[in-house]
Formats: C-alpha cells, structure tokens, sequence
C-alpha cells in the first residue's frame, strides 16, 4: 500500500507517461499526415509536369510520329465501353480528359473517337452537356466519329458535336429507353420459397422478383421511362436540328441501323474516318490524344488525380485559412 508522498509521485510519474506517449502519438500522426500530403502533392505535381512534357500521341499518316513543329492539330478524346457511373465511360472520368482537350489552345478542334454501346441517362446526359458547355466556352468546333457501336446513350453523348461520321457498318441509333428485370415468383412457390418484406411506404415494394408482376407497376415504370425518354428526343432534335429526314416514329422508336441508313436519316453527317475528317473538317494530319497517359503513372485516371487535387487544395484552405486559387473538377 502506498503512502501519500508514494501516491503523488506514482500519479506524476503516470501522468508523465501518458503526456510522452500522447506527444509521442501526435508527433507520428503529424508526420504521417505530412507524408501523405507531400505524396499526393508529389504525384500531383508529376503528373502534370509529365502532361506538359509527353511525347505527343499522333494519329492520323502514322501513329509513330511526332507532331512536327508549329504543325496544327487536332485535340482526341476516346469514348469507349458503357457510359456508366464509376468507369471509364464517365462523366467523372471523362471531364477531365475533356477540359484538357478544349483548353490545349494550340488544338485547331476536338474530335470525339466513339465506340459505345450506350448507358445510364444520367452520365449520358452529363457527357452531352458538359461537351456543349465546353464547346461554347472555348469556340471550338467538335466532331465526333462513331466506330463499331454509337448507340442509346452513346449517340445522346455525340449530337453534342457540331457533325457526326460514321462507317458504313457502325451499328447506329437505338434512341430509347429500357428497364428489364427477372421474375420467379413460380420458381419460389414451387421451391416453396417464402418472400418476406417490410416496408413504409405503399410503393417501395414495386417490380419485386418474387411476385407477380403488377398492373400499377408497369403503368408506373412506363411513365417513368416516357419521361427520360422524352427528354432524350428532345436532346436529339435540338442537336440534330434541321438534319433528320425520318418520322419521329421511326427515328425514335428505339430500333438501330447501320451507318449508310443513319445518314440517309440525317442522324448522322456521313461516312468517314479519323484520317478523312481531320483532312476534310479541320484541314490537318494529326491529331492529340488526350486519352492516353504513359509513363510511371499510366495506371492513375483523370478523375483519380482531380479528386486528389482537390482533397489536397481543401486541406490546404483548412489549415492556412486561404481562398481557393485553382479550379477543381467535380
């Protein structure tokens, strides 16, 4: 048992323990911060000088050269795969690359290289309005090119541009609007599988797969898709405007064709590759890609380093109570 002088000292002593292990913690979580700072700092700072400084990507005669000195050019942006949240088809993934594209003012015009099957409305949409912003904002002539696919979501994305090519077989159109879904409502019964849900809310328990479907539902669903489906035509027409030669019937009742029968139907300007548009629309042989990024970072996406840019930037605001001085993508 202690006596009170053993007491006092044994508590100072603890509390002197406990003051070196806190500092001690503070000073390794400073540091670690520092270093996660000074990481993202520097993969920031590399990846930009390195897009200053890359090795232009050239297409057009040939796809090893160098865009020669003071040659005019061309800015590429690839469009692949589905237009959906989280890949490459993106609008967050994509804007980036599109900035960088309008913002290179030795670009002569942007091309839109477009092999997609469609996607979701959303990022469709969000792609087709940042490219008519950008295109206004800048001045600078877009055309877009379709290869083996421009469809749905894909086709919504490329009446942003100012003309629209495709190849004789590209597979074109599609302007419509689908939801589908399984039901085993009988397979359940015969397995003698029991669907037990809770909900609040009337209809939150619509299209459920084990149960039959209802009449109210598909009247809902219908409407719904009536709407974005709407609103996609109207996108069209605008962006088409004066060009389409087929009944809105026809034109929209989500059917495809082949690239020679959408240019009869004036959704798309005609036939045509990278080469022949960028002799023919911007009177140059080569063209930027914007989509490749080479070199130690190659794995790193657009979205990736703006998003790291801008932690980086709102941390920085936190500690030093500074304005924001550069623009951030969102």
């Amino acid at each position: 048992m202690f006596g009170s002088k053993d007491k006092a000292e044994s508590e100072q002593d603890l509390a002197g323990a406990l003051a070196t292990v806190v500092t001690t913690e503070l000073s390794k979580s400073r540091r670690h911060a520092n270093y996660r700072m000074m990481a993202i700092a520097a993969i920031i700072i590399f990846s930009i000088t390195y897009n200053l400084v890359a090795t232009k990507s050239v297409f057009g005669r040939s796809a090893s050269l160098q865009i020669p000195a003071d040659e005019p050019y061309a800015a590429l942006v690839r469009i692949r795969g589905t237009i959906e949240p989280g890949g490459s088809g993106s609008a967050e993934f994509l804007k980036p690359v599109l900035t960088r594209a309008f913002m290179d003012e030795n670009a002569v015009g942007v091309v839109l290289l477009i092999n997609s099957p469609g996607g979701t409305p959303v990022q469709a949409d969000a792609l087709h309005d940042y490219i008519v912003r950008m295109k206004e904002k800048y001045n600078k002539k877009v055309i877009a090119i379709g290869e083996d696919q421009l469809t749905s979501g894909a086709y919504m994305t490329a009446v942003a541009a100012d003309r629209i090519y495709v190849n004789e077989s590209t597979i074109a159109g599609s302007i419509g609007v689908i939801m589908a879904n399984k039901g085993f409502s009988e397979l359940a019964d015969r397995l003698g599988v029991e669907n037990r849900v809770i909900t609040s809310g009337e209809f939150k328990h619509r299209l459920d797969p084990f149960e039959e479907l209802k009449p109210d539902d598909v009247e809902k669903m219908q409407a719904s898709l009536a709407k974005i489906h709407e609103h996609f035509i109207a996108t069209v027409v605008a962006g088409r405007e004066g060009r389409l030669n087929a009944a809105p019937e026809v034109l929209f009742s989500g059917d495809f064709w082949t690239g020679e029968e959408v240019v009869e139907m004036g959704l798309v300007d005609g036939i045509g590759d990278l080469e022949t548009v960028l002799e023919q629309d911007f009177g140059v042989s080569y063209a930027l890609d914007y989509s490749r990024r080479k070199g130690l970072f190659a794995g790193l996406s657009d979205a990736l380093v703006s998003t790291a840019a801008e932690r980086m930037v709102e941390t920085l605001e936190a500690k030093l109570d500074i304005e924001r001085t550069l623009p951030v993508l969102k």
